[in-house]
């Protein structure tokens, strides 16, 4: 064997071996990159959920003196002979009408962020997860009258598409009543 044959060889024998240690070495950075793009998405992800956990916080948080004001002329949640009255009285009464206007409306706002994935429906179960469940329910014939009257189909969809959904979720609250703990949400 001639020593240029040897020298071919060895510089291919070398050339192999290094193009395979670059390759592993690439193969390497793109496992480590492939798991810093997973990392970074998944951080991502978590700072979008607490974002919108957050966002709900404060939309309840903001709106609580509002309902509260609302509580004391609106029947609770729950009570569905004392809404059922109430209804009634919307059909001579203006006031109690925009009574039942404004408070259904805070929960379409809230409805609506939450459908629209604004708001997380998780905080929104957990905190008032009953309440819109029954509010759905209990003002169903003044929703239902207030869309023919208005030839509005899609008035107060987002509460009742909420209620659905949440529905559906059924959880009981932390102290296993399946109510929440507080009547003034």
């Amino acid at each position: 064997m001639h020593w240029s044959n040897i020298v071919v060889a060895a510089a291919t024998v070398l050339g192999v071996a290094v193009n395979s240690v670059l390759f592993i070495v690439f193969y390497q950075q793109l496992r480590t990159l492939r798991r810093q793009v997973q990392q970074a998405e998944a951080a991502t992800n978590r700072d979008h959920v607490r974002r919108r956990q957050q966002s709900t916080m404060e939309f309840l948080a903001a709106t609580w003196e509002k309902r509260a004001v609302l509580r004391e002329h609106v029947p609770y949640d729950l009570d569905a002979g004392a809404i059922a009255d109430f209804i009634k009285r919307t059909d001579t009464s203006a006031r109690e009408r925009k009574l039942a206007v404004d408070y259904l409306s805070i929960w379409e706002l809230l409805a609506t962020g939450v459908n629209m994935e604004v708001f997380d429906v998780d905080i929104v179960e957990r905190m008032a997860g009953v309440p819109i469940r029954e509010i759905s329910r209990n003002y169903s014939s003044f929703i239902e009258d207030r869309r023919r009257r208005f030839n509005a189909p899609n008035m107060y969809a987002e509460v009742t598409t909420l209620a659905s959904v949440l529905e559906g979720r059924s959880s009981p609250h932390a102290d296993g009543s399946g109510e929440p703990a507080d009547e003034n949400l």
